[in-house]
C-alpha cells in the first residue's frame, strides 16, 4: 500500500522511514533517517514525532537513548592550540557539553604539580570569593 501526501518532504520522510525499517538492524539506515529527518521536517514536526516515539517508550529506555543522544551532541576533545592556547580554550569550553568540560577540567586539574594545584584553588577562591 502505498501512501502519498501533497507534500513532498513528507513523501521522502516516509519512504526513508521505510527502508530503514526494511533493513532493521543497519544502523547506517538509521542515522540516515536522522539527517533526513532533519532536513525534511520543521523543527516542530520533529518535536511531535519525539514525544510520540518517547510517549511509546518505557521510562528506563527513554534515560537510555537521551544519555546516548547527549554524549553524542558534544564537539569532541580540543584539538592543540594553533595560535593563543588561552582563546582556543574559551573557545572549546563554550562549544563543549557539559560532561566533555567536566572530563577535561578533572583530567587538567590532576595533571598539574601540587604547587600549581594549590596556585589553581587558591585563584578560583578569590574570584569566588569577589
Amino acid at each position: 500500500m502505498s501512501t502519498s501526501f501533497k507534500n513532498d518532504q513528507h513523501n521522502r520522510v516516509c519512504k526513508m522511514l521505510s527502508f530503514a525499517l526494511t533493513l532493521e538492524n543497519d544502523p547506517v539506515a538509521w542515522s540516515g533517517l536522522s539527517t533526513v529527518l532533519q532536513v525534511r521536517l520543521s523543527g516542530f514536526e520533529r518535536s511531535c514525532l519525539l514525544m510520540a516515539v518517547v510517549g511509546s517508550m518505557a521510562a528506563e529506555d527513554v534515560e537510555y537513548v537521551v544519555g546516548e543522544v547527549r554524549k553524542r551532541q558534544g564537539i569532541g576533545m580540543p584539538l592543540p592550540p594553533l595560535f593563543d592556547a588561552s582563546d582556543e580554550a574559551s573557545w572549546w569550553a563554550d562549544h563543549a557539553s557539559p560532561e566533555e568540560r567536566k572530563a577535561v577540567l578533572v583530567a587538567a586539574f590532576l595533571s598539574l604539580s601540587h604547587r600549581d594545584r594549590d596556585a589553581f584553588l587558591a585563584s578560583a577562591s578569590r574570584r569566588d570569593a569577589a
